[in-house]
């Protein structure tokens, strides 16, 4: 309520009542030339609100109406050039200028063509000119007095000089400025933007900047989701709301490229405004004195280490009122581990704005061509909502022919083979998880998702895993979720898995998981399983017979997971390995499992309408 107050008895107009965001105030010499580069350069980056006087000086605009114009305006850019302080108009300006808005630091001064000294003496060339005016009103002394200490103070505040620099490089370098104080700039291209309004909506809801609480803020979902070009946006959206700020990317990649001393320091030379080398306990009390003293807006972009979190942000007492703190992350656990309440999962897109998205990429437009529209839809039904995979394939298809766009189709409908940008991104993940949690991972990817999750659990249990935790992480990190109690994987994220376990063999049979029926019925008839399988699962809408080799499982020693049907033993069945834990054999056509299996890992049993009569001597099992 505090801030709302102040806001309500201040004259300083809030972000809703600004009418300009720039006012620029300028000598007529660089009105043709320097002035009108930049504007058409602040116009083109998305600053369109910007007041500039267009009328030749005889005809000046009426002194209350540019008075007006700079109380309404958030930031000036002071172009001060060799003629500047000839001009009664531009000294009034910049007195006027430094009255509104040089205790809130929204003054950027540019020095064109002059030396701040000689603008803040008075010398030079520069102060030649001033010498002329101040003897023309040598009688009003304290309007002359208000020049001389606007000019002075004008020179000592940090801003741009032309000196040894290319008009584009300066000019560039203050629209950056600029962007640190004005806000949401459209910078980004169309096409990293699509439903992103939206999206920043929900964000403001959690953001509440009106509160002058500390506030945590979670951006939590899958790899390629998007998380990264949500935090971007809303930082060019709120950035000038906070006296510091800082967007610091890929946390997880620098700590581990570089340490955190070093993610430390660089968080802290970003925000301070230094140039820091060595992190030191002298630095870092420093750094938290600092946080106290600014209202800061830090975002850290991927982060996946929970003390990551504690060592550059700590807790809210660690910042001063009203700072907010962003973090992404495909990890929802390391938020709840640090006290985050306030978390938004970003969502898949929806397949309208998918497919502008994908078209925007593969052709420069928000919809396909009619002869590329089916396609189009096909690529974007395999990407399931997920922005970088429909960057990546929109990119890589821009500019083909449709052959080429049909040949790919059919290439990623029958290949596990990931796109190598899409597979990097979303590997992390599962590298992430530890050797229990991979496993689980991939049975799920293979095996069963869209199953029910008790059943899911009971199966993971009985092949001697601790599927309730993991299950749990899984979900945290955004690698599976659970609707209508289901087991749900992103369709990528599956294919991700497939192809882990596809890259392992060229070989159906030297691979750890096997689910494809034309792999199995290989495996299983041209007896090639090997040790490395663990799990076979046959579809069950596979109505296809096969016919098995009776030593079909005889090499398969670390098999745990068999759950199969329709497949017939002309010749019998002679073994079947004792490392099993989960068998269900649909239609077993035989009378009896084979003589020599020893089921004591054998923890779920299944035989549905098998001709089966006896399963074995009771002295040979031994209940798990």
């Amino acid at each position: 309520m505090a801030s709302t107050t102040q806001r309500a008895t201040s004259s300083v107009p809030s972000d809703l009542e600004w009418k300009y965001d720039v006012f620029l105030s300028f000598r007529g010499e660089t009105r043709l030339g320097f002035t009108a580069h930049l504007l058409d350069k602040l116009q083109e980056q998305g600053i369109t609100r910007t007041f500039f006087d267009d009328k030749d000086l005889e005809i000046r605009r009426k002194v209350s109406e540019l008075f007006s114009a700079i109380e309404k305006s958030r930031l000036a850019i002071i172009v001060i050039s060799p003629d500047y302080a000839s001009s009664k108009w531009c000294l009034n300006e910049l007195v006027k200028i430094l009255e509104c808005m040089e205790e809130r630091g929204a003054v950027l001064p540019v020095f064109y063509e002059v030396e701040p000294c000689d603008v803040g003496d008075r010398s030079g060339s520069f102060g030649k000119g001033f010498t002329e005016l101040e003897e023309k009103y040598k009688d009003d002394k304290e309007m002359v007095g208000r020049w001389k200490a606007a000019l002075t103070k004008v020179a000592k505040i940090k801003g741009c000089t032309s000196k040894n620099r290319e008009e584009p490089e300066l000019i560039q370098n203050i629209v950056e400025n600029v962007r640190n104080e004005v806000g949401p700039l459209s910078l980004e291209p169309a096409e990293k933007l699509v439903d992103i309004d939206s999206k920043l909506k929900e964000l403001d809801v959690l953001l509440e900047l009106e509160s002058n609480d500390v506030l945590f803020i979670g951006i939590w979902g899958m790899s390629g989701i998007g998380k990264t070009t949500l935090a971007k946006a809303c930082y060019e959206r709120i950035r000038h709301k906070f006296q510091a700020k800082s967007f610091h990317g890929g946390v997880r990649e620098d700590s581990k490229a570089h340490g955190m001393a070093s993610v430390q320091r660089k968080l802290s030379n970003s925000l301070m405004k230094k140039n820091i080398q060595d992190w030191d306990a002298g630095e870092a009390a420093s750094w938290r004195s600092f946080l106290l003293e600014k209202k800061v807006l830090i975002i850290l972009d991927d982060v996946d280490d929970s003390n990551h979190l504690r060592e550059l942000c700590g807790k809210p007492d660690w910042f001063r009122q009203g700072s907010r703190i962003i973090i992404t992350t495909r990890d929802e656990r390391l938020l709840i581990s640090h006290g985050v309440k306030k978390v938004f999962e970003v969502p898949e897109l929806s397949k309208v704005d998918a497919l502008k998205l994908f078209s925007l990429r593969a052709f420069r437009r928000e919809n396909p061509p009619e002869s590329y529209k089916a396609l189009s839809d096909s690529f974007v039904d395999y990407a399931s909502g997920l922005p970088l995979a429909l960057e990546v394939l929109g990119s890589f298809l821009y500019g083909r022919d449709l052959d080429a766009w049909s040949s790919q189709s059919r290439k990623l409908e029958g290949d596990f083979t990931l796109d190598e940008k899409i597979m990097k991104i979303l590997i992390t993940g599962y590298e992430g998880l530890d050797p229990q949690g991979r496993e689980i991972f991939l049975d799920i990817a293979c095996f069963f998702k869209g199953e029910d999750k008790d059943r899911v659990s009971e199966i993971l249990d009985s092949c001697g895993f601790n599927p309730g935790i993991d299950i749990d992480v899984l979900m945290e990190k955004s690698l599976i979720k659970i609707s209508d109690n289901r087991v749900w994987m992103h369709d990528l994220l599956q294919k991700m898995g497939q192809t882990i376990v596809v890259q392992q063999s060229k070989q159906p049979g030297g691979r750890s998981r096997l689910w494809l029926s034309k792999d199995i019925f290989h495996v299983l008839k041209e007896k090639t399983g090997t040790p490395t399988v663990e799990g076979i699962v046959l579809d069950l809408l596979e109505s296809k017979e096969v016919k098995c080799h009776p030593e079909a499982f005889s090499q398969m020693f670390n098999l745990r997971l068999i759950k199969v049907h329709n497949v017939h033993l002309p010749e019998g069945l002679n073994s079947l390995p004792n490392s099993l834990r989960f068998l269900e054999w649909i239609d077993y056509p035989l009378e009896d499992l084979p003589s020599e299996f020893n089921p004591e890992e054998l923890v779920e049993l299944s035989m549905c309408h098998s001709r089966i009569k006896q399963l074995w001597n009771e002295k040979k099992f031994k209940s798990k």
